[in-house]
């Protein structure tokens, strides 16, 4: 039992995994193992979709937006989107998603009520950058 400055007992949180209750998480080799799977996560996620935005951006500039190549490479991502946003598909949405599914998958919020009240401010702020980028 830990005590604050005043004397009076002081509730630690710790995250312990259920089937392991003696590990406590993020904490020692575990936080080591977190690191490295974020930084490799991270390195995946943002290198692909930076290799794939770069390629896309080439091929405007080269060729522009509506050119046959670029339409038939990158139109997935382009189709539908004003000239001047054709990065709004690689950046911003893989950033909800990326966003989301942390707020859903991980303990960045303790309760499930903390995750849906994440998740309700997290599609706010990006129909609010839609509508602005509209």
């Amino acid at each position: 039992e830990d005590f604050g400055p005043d004397g009076k007992s002081v509730m630690v949180y710790e995250e312990r995994y259920m089937t392991e209750p003696d590990l406590v998480c993020f904490e020692g080799t575990h936080g080591v193992v977190v690191l490295f799977a974020a930084l490799g996560i991270s390195v995946w996620v943002l290198g692909a979709c930076l290799g794939i935005g770069l390629l896309c951006s080439r091929s405007i500039e080269q060729l522009g937006v509506w050119g046959t190549f670029t339409q038939r490479r990158f139109g997935y991502f382009i189709k539908g989107l004003e000239p001047g946003y054709w990065w709004w598909e690689f950046f911003v949405k893989r950033l909800d998603l990326l966003l989301t599914g942390l707020v859903a998958g991980s303990s960045l919020a303790p309760d499930d009520k903390a995750k849906v009240m994440l998740q309700v401010m997290l599609a706010g702020i990006f129909f609010a950058a839609q509508a602005i980028c509209k």
